[in-house]
């Protein structure tokens, strides 16, 4: 991810939570490009409720 300033990685972090088949995430690194925007690093774990239905079939029968 980038940021144009210093980023809210904590806050990003609890907004994973929100998302479908969130296991836990965790912070890795924040470096800073020559262009001045922030670059992190992080990891986001998914468990099988964020695959639920996605690859469902929908072609109709008949």
């Amino acid at each position: 991810m980038t940021s144009p300033g210093l980023p809210p990685v904590a806050d990003w972090l609890e907004s994973f939570s929100e998302l479908p088949g969130y296991a836990d995430s965790a912070p890795g690194t924040i470096s800073r490009a020559e262009t001045g925007a922030y670059i992190v690093t992080l990891t986001l774990h998914i468990n099988e409720e964020a695959y639920l239905g996605r690859f469902a079939d929908t072609t109709e029968v008949g």
